[in-house]
């Protein structure tokens, strides 16, 4: 981000400078500056600021998308340790990005997916906390129930299971695919508490190779919709 402000800076330098010299060849003395002059030139560089303000808001915006689409990357080799120092670093820096709840959902899988369960309830706490209505928030919901069932946890394994069931229950938007897989993780789950049996432990890929949840390395509009869950049927689990 250095680079822009050294950018910008610069920008404003030339700028005054041009100025300057555009009054002297019109007969203009330093001494001699009236007020109008002075009236110009802060409206030039009123003008200036404003264009090196939007220029530097579109870099950020590459730097934030770049930074997001990085992380996941990471995520996608699995990568997990890095992917999880770089999701925790885009959401430091990023805190008020649209990624953000997606930045913060995929930081707890990060800490899912490497057995750190105490972690990632920690952070898919947070998520709910901020983000309960956040595409993921279903998925969120079910790992808090499956971290809690590995920690041998099993009474809070079946409250945010219950809790799971209810959200899913009143999720009228989700597809009839998605609902029924959503159904039977969560049958398989409850099975398990009750039989007091350890589950088997999957393999588990944490995002699939045709994820959407990646952004385009292209300035993004932060008023607009967050990207869309692509892999909203690929179950990182």
């Amino acid at each position: 981000m250095t680079r822009f402000f050294l950018l910008a800076w610069f920008c404003a330098f030339s700028f005054w400078q041009r100025a300057w010299c555009e009054m002297a060849e019109d007969g203009h003395e330093t001494a001699a500056i009236t007020q109008e002059d002075i009236r110009k030139l802060k409206e030039r560089v009123a003008r200036l600021e404003r264009h090196c303000g939007l220029s530097l808001a579109t870099a950020s915006s590459y730097e934030e998308s770049d930074d997001y689409n990085r992380a996941l990357t990471l995520l996608k080799q699995g990568d997990y340790q890095k992917a999880g120092v770089a999701f925790r670093h885009f959401c430091a820096l990023y805190p008020h990005s649209s990624f953000l709840a997606l930045a913060s959902y995929w930081l707890g899988v990060t800490f899912f997916v490497r057995g750190e369960y105490d972690e990632a309830v920690k952070a898919f706490d947070i998520c709910l906390t901020k983000w309960p209505e956040s595409d993921k928030a279903l998925d969120t919901r079910l790992k808090v129930a499956l971290c809690y069932q590995r920690l041998d946890q099993t009474e809070k394994a079946q409250k945010a299971l219950a809790s799971f069931r209810q959200a899913l229950e009143a999720n009228t938007s989700l597809d009839a695919q998605a609902r029924v897989r959503f159904g039977e993780q969560a049958d398989a789950l409850e099975r398990t508490l009750h039989t007091e049996e350890p589950q088997a432990e999957e393999p588990v890929r944490a995002v699939s190779s045709h994820d959407h949840d990646a952004v385009p390395t292209v300035p993004l509009h932060h008023e607009k919709q967050t990207p869309q869950a692509g892999d909203a049927q690929k179950r990182a689990i």
